[in-house]
């Protein structure tokens, strides 16, 4: 095999390097400064039990409300510390930036690839993606909305690729929507009459 077919079967070979990809490699320093960072980020342990029950029993699907780097990464470091299945795939948001280098680097020479030698494009949407990593029994993230002002166009059909895959499925599917709050510890917080 040549060089040049070698380096063309490596790029098309796109399957797991999607751009909102979640992987457990460490990525020198940025994992690494993750963990730092929310080292402190706490989950109740009732929640936590009950993921990890829902997880025993089938595949939990987060929902948040808004497109959110941090809240997707705060939930995989929350997940993979308490022992729940962590999600694998971050629907509708790039995490290139936190993935392991070597993935993102073909991720990106793959969608050169693609864009110079106009190949068949990704879906845009990558709900046939998170279909797939669902139907594997994988945890994903999706997001309910783009930001406080505008709407995620993609809501609908990545709710009913989910419906689809778990008519598809013999495992149920949760879908469980979470709230990540920010702000000063409650037990450091000192009560006053207006709190």
């Amino acid at each position: 095999m040549s060089s040049l077919s070698t380096i063309k079967t490596w790029l098309r070979e796109t399957d797991a390097y999607r751009a909102g990809s979640l992987y457990r490699e460490d990525n020198f320093p940025l994992n690494w400064l993750v963990r730092k960072v929310l080292s402190k980020v706490r989950i109740t342990d009732e929640t936590a039990a009950e993921l990890k029950a829902l997880a025993e029993k089938g595949v939990v699907i987060y929902a948040l409300k808004s497109k959110s780097q941090l809240n997707s990464l705060i939930l995989r470091e929350l997940s993979v510390r308490r022992g729940i299945p962590p999600p694998v795939y971050c629907h509708g948001i790039n995490m290139i930036v936190w993935q392991p280098f070597p993935m993102a680097i073909r991720l990106i020479a793959s969608q050169l690839y693609r864009w110079i030698f106009r190949k068949e494009r990704l879906d845009p949407t990558g709900t046939a993606h998170l279909q797939e990593r669902v139907g594997k029994g994988q945890s994903a993230i999706i997001h309910l909305g783009q930001s406080e002002l505008f709407d995620n166009p993609f809501v609908d059909e990545t709710l009913s690729q989910l419906l689809e895959a778990q008519a598809n499925s013999p495992t149920p599917l949760y879908l469980c929507p979470e709230v990540i709050t920010y702000g000063r510890r409650r037990e450091k917080e000192e009560e006053s009459f207006f709190n």
